[in-house]
């Protein structure tokens, strides 16, 4: 009977052998024919499985500027299985981002966006088309225009007024000021009560912060599913998928409560319509009245106003941190 130990014992080391040089052949072979029917740009040799993720350092930007230099301003890298066009001339950029833009229009997105965002719903991360145009020019009339920018002077004059007096205070008294810590909360101050019509030191305000720097944080986590899908598995034990499960329910639940209290509140007082009136209403007020008397608001559901609001009040954060720096 050894030799039937002996049997199974060579079969159990060539069977992931054989896998393995399956996979290597099939990689290759599609390689080799997509490289030769398409024209791609120069791309540095890549290795199976990881592509030129080995080539990239800390320093992202450093490594792409040597790459660069070897093989020209555009071109094509391979971060695990996802293509990566590097651009860095101003002639390529402006092809990519002027005269070609619809091309280059649609995202690669990654799962924390995915998740967190309401499966890409925010105008950063939602795939070009019909929906990215509509919130687009809602976003754009409702935060950017002329119009809504001079309405949120008043709200600009008085948080000034407040950050002066608490300066002010600060030196009467010959204690110490923290300027980013005071700036910072003057910038969210603004920005809360443009987005949602509250303070930021309100209760529940902090704790929306507190969320929203997760998000900033998690949207940075490299993810090794999202370059090697087939490694998602590792995020259930490496703590990722866990934390992603907590801020997405957290932060769903602090939205809700948000859009579900202010659709209340309108339905008790009813629609506000005249443009005097509609100048003091926050971001969140507007884009839930728009959804209303827009005809083609049925796009706009509550998931993506969720999303829509995430993102306004994450750019804030994202904002100060380049203040900052």
């Amino acid at each position: 009977m050894w030799f039937l130990n002996h049997y199974y014992l060579e079969l159990f080391l060539l069977l992931p052998s054989s896998i393995f040089v399956v996979f290597l052949f099939k990689w290759w072979f599609g390689t080799y024919f997509s490289n030769n029917k398409k024209n791609p740009p120069p791309s540095p040799p890549k290795l199976p499985i990881i592509g030129n993720l080995h080539q990239i350092g800390p320093l992202a930007h450093r490594s792409f500027k040597s790459l660069a230099e070897k093989y020209g301003p555009v071109m094509l890298l391979h971060v695990g299985s996802r293509p990566l066009l590097v651009v860095s001339s101003a002639e390529a950029a402006h092809q990519v981002l002027i005269a070609k833009d619809v091309d280059f229009a649609d995202k690669s997105n990654t799962m924390v966006s995915t998740r967190v965002y309401y499966e890409s719903k925010a105008i950063a991360f939602a795939p070009y088309g019909e929906y990215w145009r509509q919130v687009r020019g809602i976003s754009v009339h409702l935060i950017l225009s002329q119009t809504r920018v001079q309405s949120l002077r008043n709200i600009r004059e008085e948080e000034m007024e407040l950050l002066i007096k608490n300066i002010r205070e600060h030196i009467d008294s010959s204690s110490v000021i923290r300027m980013d810590k005071v700036l910072r909360a003057f910038t969210y101050e603004i920005s809360s009560r443009a987005v949602i019509g509250r303070r930021f030191s309100d209760e529940g305000g902090k704790k929306f912060m507190e969320l929203l720097k997760e998000v900033h944080d998690l949207l940075g986590v490299v993810n090794i599913g999202d370059y090697i899908p087939w490694l998602g598995w590792v995020n259930h034990f490496n703590g990722l998928e866990a934390k992603i499960r907590k801020v997405e329910k957290e932060l769903d639940e602090h939205l809700e409560n948000l859009i579900q209290g202010e659709m209340i509140r309108q339905r008790s007082t009813g629609s506000i319509n005249v443009d005097q009136q509609r100048s003091n209403q926050s971001f969140l007020e507007l884009l839930i009245e728009s959804q209303k008397t827009n005809p083609t608001g049925d796009f706009l559901g509550v998931d993506a106003m969720k999303a829509i609001t995430l993102v306004r009040k994450l750019a804030t954060t994202i904002l100060f941190r380049l203040f900052q720096y």
